[in-house]
C-alpha cells in the first residue's frame, strides 16, 4: 500500500512536470516565426576558424544535408583566418545566434564576402560582423531573410544582388562604405526597421546602370544618423516610407531615374538638401517634414509629372526648388507648408510647376521667386508658373519675385 502511494505521488508530481516540459516546447515551437523554422539542426561550439564543432564544419555539414538545417551559434566571438564556403543547401539554412550574438571577425580573409549565402530561403538572425574588406554578407539567392544582423567598420555591410524578395529588418549598419547595397537584379526588396549610421558612401545605396521598371525596393521605418548621403536611388523604382533622416553630410536623399515614392519621413540637418530628386518621372513626395536643412529641403530638377504635396517644410536655406522641367508634363506643388526658412520659400529656374494652395508663410526672402534661365548661348527658358489659391503671408516679401537668373561665365584656364 505504502508503495503504491509512494508511486502515486510519484505520478503526481510527474505529470505536471511532464506537462510544464510539453509546455515550454510548444511554446519554443511557437517562438520559431517560419522563416526561422528547420527541418534539422547543427551546433557551432568552438570559436575556431577549423575543425570540429566550427562554423566552418557546420555550413560544409548544411551542404550535404537535405531539408532545411539550423545552425545553432553558440560561441560569442569567432575570428576567421581564411573564408567560409558558400551557404549552398538546396532548401535553405538558418544562422541562428539570437541567443549568443556571435560577432565575426572577417579581418583576415581578405577581400572576399565573410559569408556568402547562394541559398533561397536561407535566415541570418542575431549575427554581428566587423572588419569584412567586401561585404559582410552576400546574398545571391532568393527569398532570404536578415534579421537583428549587424556590421561595422566594413567595406559593405549587406549587398543583395540576384536576391528577388530579401528581407532585411532590425539591422545595424555603422561606419561601413555602404550599410546596405543592391542593384536591380533584386526586386521585392523589403528594408525596414534598421539602424544606419556615418557610412562613407550611403546608408542604402540602390543603383544599376540603366533605368529599370519593375517591382519597387520597400524602405520603411528605418532611422538614418551621419552618413554621407542617407539614401541614394538610381535607376530603380523604390518607395520610402516613415523613415527618419538626420545629418546627412551632404544630401538625406538623392533619387536619379527612378519612380520614387515618399511619404511619411522625417529629413533633417543635412549639410545639403533633404530631397534632391534629378531627372524623375513621376516622383511623388506627400506628407514628409523636411527641416533644418543646409541648403534646401525638396529639390526637383529636369522632374515631369513630379507630385510635391501636403509637405511640411521649414527653417532650411530655401523652402522647395525646381529647376526646368517639362512644360508638357508639368510638376504639381500644392498643399504644402512652407515656413520660416531662411531664404526664399519656393524658388524656381526655368520651371513651370502648377502652384496650388500651398502656405507661403514667415520665410526670410521672397514667398516665390521665379526666375527664366537665360544661358550663355541658346534660347531662354522661362519661368511661368500657375499660382492658384496660395497664402503668402508674413514673408519679407509677400510676393512672387520675378526675374532672371544668368549662370556665371565659364572660366578659361591660362595655357
Amino acid at each position: 500500500m505504502a508503495r503504491a502511494r509512494s508511486l502515486g505521488l510519484a505520478a503526481f508530481v510527474a505529470a505536471p512536470l511532464a506537462i510544464a516540459l510539453m509546455a515550454d516546447r510548444t511554446q519554443s515551437l511557437r517562438r520559431d516565426p517560419p522563416e526561422l523554422r528547420a527541418d534539422s539542426s547543427i551546433a557551432v561550439v568552438s570559436s575556431r576558424d577549423a575543425g570540429g564543432g566550427t562554423l566552418r564544419e557546420a555550413i560544409t555539414a548544411a551542404a550535404r544535408t537535405r531539408g532545411r538545417v539550423r545552425i545553432t551559434i553558440a560561441p560569442s566571438r569567432i575570428t576567421l583566418l581564411s573564408p567560409l564556403p558558400p551557404v549552398v543547401n538546396a532548401d535553405g539554412v538558418v544562422f541562428d545566434a539570437m541567443d549568443s550574438h556571435c560577432e565575426i571577425d572577417a579581418s583576415g580573409i581578405g577581400n572576399v564576402p565573410a559569408l556568402l549565402i547562394s541559398s533561397p530561403g536561407s535566415a541570418v538572425s542575431g549575427l554581428r560582423f566587423r572588419n569584412a574588406r567586401d561585404a559582410a554578407i552576400l546574398v545571391n539567392a532568393p527569398n532570404v531573410f536578415l534579421r537583428d544582423v549587424a556590421v561595422r567598420d566594413s567595406t559593405d555591410g549587406i549587398v543583395l544582388t540576384a536576391a528577388r524578395g530579401t528581407i532585411v529588418e532590425r539591422a545595424s549598419l555603422e561606419r561601413n562604405t555602404n550599410g546596405v547595397r543592391l542593384d536591380d537584379t533584386s526586386p521585392g526588396t523589403v528594408i525596414r526597421g534598421c539602424t544606419f549610421r556615418s557610412h562613407d558612401g550611403a546608408g542604402i545605396w540602390a543603383v544599376t546602370g540603366t533605368p529599370r521598371g519593375g517591382t519597387a525596393t520597400r524602405i520603411e521605418n528605418n532611422t538614418f544618423r551621419d552618413d554621407r548621403v542617407s539614401v541614394v536611388i538610381a535607376n530603380l523604382g523604390a518607395s520610402l516610407t516613415g523613415n527618419d533622416i538626420r545629418g546627412a553630410l551632404e544630401n538625406g536623399v538623392y533619387t536619379m531615374q527612378s519612380r520614387t515614392i515618399m511619404r511619411t519621413n522625417r529629413i533633417l540637418r543635412s549639410a545639403g538638401s533633404g530631397i534632391v530628386g534629378d531627372r524623375v518621372d513621376g516622383l511623388v513626395l506627400e506628407r514628409n517634414e523636411i527641416d533644418h536643412n543646409a541648403a534646401v529641403g525638396i529639390l526637383i530638377r529636369s522632374c515631369r509629372t513630379a507630385s510635391v504635396q501636403n509637405n511640411v517644410v521649414y527653417a532650411n536655406a530655401y523652402g522647395i526648388a525646381s529647376v526646368f522641367g517639362d512644360r508638357g508634363a508639368p510638376n504639381v506643388i500644392a498643399g504644402n507648408v512652407v515656413t520660416g526658412n531662411r531664404l526664399d520659400g519656393i524658388f524656381l529656374i526655368g520651371s513651370s510647376p502648377l502652384l496650388r494652395g500651398n502656405r507661403l508663410l514667415q520665410n526670410g526672402a521672397a514667398a516665390a521667386r521665379v526666375l527664366d534661365f537665360v544661358p550663355l548661348t541658346g534660347a531662354r527658358i522661362p519661368s511661368d508658373p500657375r499660382f492658384d489659391n496660395n497664402t503668402l503671408r508674413g514673408n519679407k516679401l509677400d510676393a512672387a519675385v520675378k526675374g532672371e537668373y544668368r549662370p556665371p561665365p565659364e572660366k578659361v584656364k591660362p595655357q
